[in-house]
């Protein structure tokens, strides 16, 4: 069962216009509203949106396309049928004016993403640079389908927000870039591009149909490709768990995947890429959290060094085990934590039940 890619062109039409509209003027129509700077828009973002906007899966009723874009004032963007219009035409066009529009793709604020997303997450996806959120859900009695689209200015935010908001575990089945899938749903990164499509229903295989359907319609229309973010290419490799690496742009998403404390005092704003992971050392047996920055000029990665060891509230520790360059280390709360800076990076390792797994895993990220 595939999904009825055919489109309205003229409904397609202002959508993508929408999608590359500065919006500096004034206020444009609610179905054709502006969204992020052409320039920074990718060409699988615009593909994606109309695809979304004409898929109708057989059998099941689609709702009204949903775009949240950063630029969109709060309530300003549904659309509406113009009084004088409706004024002008007779019941029965009045009806099919008023059905086109409850179709028509409503163009709503960011911040209106809450709606369909966990507040929170909402927040750390704007910390990502998310450029606009497409999203369409599809019923069938009680069973409902949500088809999400969300685009990015950087492979580093479409990876940040797969690691954010996948389910389940990696897949054999590959698509996109990195994908996950559990029983109820499917979520891949490509390129600048995160796409999660999943159903309410458990143990439901036709639901299961549907998404796999939609999933691999996106992947096979989607152009862009990458590789890993740097930063992760940077993380040690040994003894790193699978699967626990995150994305971090900002104190949001740094709280988010690191238990270290004081992290406020970093600033992510010089940063040009920074990462978590969690290490499983085996001798001696410990688990422990990694998160790592990049700041590219060591000025600012020893600033950062300053600020958070300036302000850490607890009393640092003596170590025998060598390390490189500004080291200090803590015990808070039966664990313990080391703060590095060697060159323009500042590594944090959280989480340590022995002071020298922390130490051994320093000296593995240089």
């Amino acid at each position: 069962m595939t999904p009825n890619a055919s489109a309205n062109a003229s409904t397609s039409t202002s959508v993508s216009a929408a999608a590359g509209t500065r919006g500096t003027g004034p206020q444009t129509p609610a179905n054709s509203a502006p969204a992020a700077p052409a320039s920074q828009m990718s060409r699988d973002s615009q593909i994606a949106m109309d695809v979304l906007v004409a898929m109708n899966p057989s059998g099941w009723m689609a709702g009204p396309m949903k775009i949240f874009l950063p630029n969109i004032d709060p309530g300003a963007g549904n659309s509406t049928l113009d009084s004088n219009l409706t004024q002008q035409v007779g019941s029965s066009a009045q009806d099919e004016l008023q059905k086109a529009a409850s179709n028509a793709p409503q163009f709503m604020s960011f911040n209106q993403l809450t709606t369909e997303v966990d507040p929170q997450r909402v927040e750390i996806l704007k910390e990502f640079r998310c450029l606009a959120a497409y999203c369409k859900n599809f019923k069938r009695g009680q069973r409902v389908i949500n088809a999400r689209v969300y685009t990015f200015d950087s492979v580093d935010g479409s990876y940040g927000a797969y690691s954010l908001l996948k389910q389940g575990a990696s897949t054999v089945v590959r698509r996109g870039d990195g994908s996950s899938e559990d029983e109820q749903g499917i979520s891949f990164w490509q390129g600048r591009t995160f796409v999660s499509v999943y159903g309410t229903s458990v143990d439901d295989d036709e639901s299961k149909e549907v998404v796999k359907s939609i999933a691999d319609r996106f992947s096979g229309i989607l152009k862009e490709h990458s590789g890993l973010p740097q930063i992760i290419e940077q993380l040690p490799k040994l003894d790193r768990v699978k699967g626990s690496e995150h994305i971090v742009m900002g104190t949001l998403s740094a709280r988010r995947f690191s238990p270290a404390p004081y992290l406020n005092y970093i600033d992510f704003s010089h940063a040009v890429a920074a990462a978590t992971a969690d290490f499983q050392v085996q001798s001696p047996p410990d688990r422990l959290r990694l998160l790592y920055v990049d700041y590219r000029y060591p000025a600012y990665a020893v600033a950062a060094y300053r600020a958070y060891t300036q302000n850490f509230g607890g009393r640092a520790v003596t170590f025998e085990e060598p390390v490189m360059g500004e080291t200090l280390m803590y015990k808070v709360n039966g664990s313990f934590i080391l703060v590095q800076q060697i060159d323009s990076h500042l590594a944090i390792i959280s989480g340590a039940k022995k002071r020298q797994s922390a130490s051994l895993l320093a000296r593995f990220l240089h």
